[in-house]
């Protein structure tokens, strides 16, 4: 394997050439160094796993479609309809 710094230049360069054989109308050239730069810039995240950046908590929004919600039981979690002396516990 190649250091990925000296493939970065090399995919700099070829973009480089393709860029200069466009100017000077040379559009065979032109769609072959652009292919070589490409096919090298894809080689070059073959291999690399792809995750994306986790965001910090800081950034993210405050929810505001959330509400509190105030429960109150009775002792024993006893309906206020049923008998508490008919419940075997």
């Amino acid at each position: 394997m190649t250091d990925s710094e000296y493939l970065n230049d090399m995919v700099n360069d070829f973009f480089a050439r393709a860029y200069k054989f466009k100017m000077q109308g040379k559009d065979a050239e032109y769609k072959d160094m652009t292919t070589k730069a490409l096919r090298l810039q894809g080689s070059l995240t073959k291999t690399k796993p792809i995750q994306p950046q986790p965001k910090k908590t800081n950034e993210l929004p405050s929810r505001d479609d959330t509400f509190a919600r105030t429960l109150l039981r009775r002792e024993g979690h006893v309906h206020p309809d049923e008998d508490p002396a008919l419940i075997v516990v």
